[in-house]
């Protein structure tokens, strides 16, 4: 437990806080008078008091008696918001209903107002999708097989340059590694 120095019993330390956090002007906050004689004796007698109380079992206790109010209060606070909780999700679950059954027949109109529009937008458009998708198929057969045929030939091109120039070129590292005489190079 880290001790704490008496400077906690008197307001002088804090004054220039308050000062600041309130915008007060040092006239309105006047000093305390230092403790002296008696006073100062019985804030000693208070402070080590204090500083007894907090051993080691005190803690413990202490940490139990919160748990139990907290507990407690916890308990206290369910009691009081179960009713109110429940008159919330009734209510909610009648709003709810209430709101489906004003929307069911806005829907159902408008359903019925809108399908006969998405059924011509659908018997409109479809031919020219169909048209679309087969002119940009021929467009496509027409601009790509003479690109996929020049790449065939320049890779068939590229295959037989490769196999003039690295197949000799493998077979005279093949000899020139080769074991000479007597298992020499």
């Amino acid at each position: 437990m880290t001790e704490r120095s008496p400077i906690w019993l008197s307001t002088q330390g804090s004054s220039s806080v308050l000062r600041a956090l309130t915008g007060a002007s040092p006239r309105r906050w006047p000093r305390s008078a230092p403790l002296c004689g008696k006073a100062k004796a019985q804030a000693q007698k208070a402070y080590e008091k204090a500083k007894k109380k907090m051993s080691t079992d005190q803690p413990t206790e202490a940490r139990n008696a919160y748990r139990k109010t907290v507990d407690q209060a916890q308990k206290a606070y369910d009691e009081l918001l179960a009713p109110a909780k429940k008159a919330h999700d009734k209510a909610l679950d009648l709003a709810e209903k209430a709101y489906d059954e004003v929307r069911a027949p806005a829907e159902k109109a408008y359903r019925e107002a809108v399908s006969p529009t998405e059924r011509a937008y659908r018997e409109a458009v479809v031919p020219f999708e169909q048209a679309y998708d087969e002119a940009v198929e021929e467009v496509n057969r027409e601009a790509i097989a003479p690109a996929k045929q020049a790449y065939r030939e320049a890779v068939a091109s590229a295959d037989k340059a490769y196999d003039e120039v690295v197949v000799p070129a493998g077979k005279a590292y093949d000899e020139a590694v080769a074991p000479g005489p007597q298992g020499l190079p």
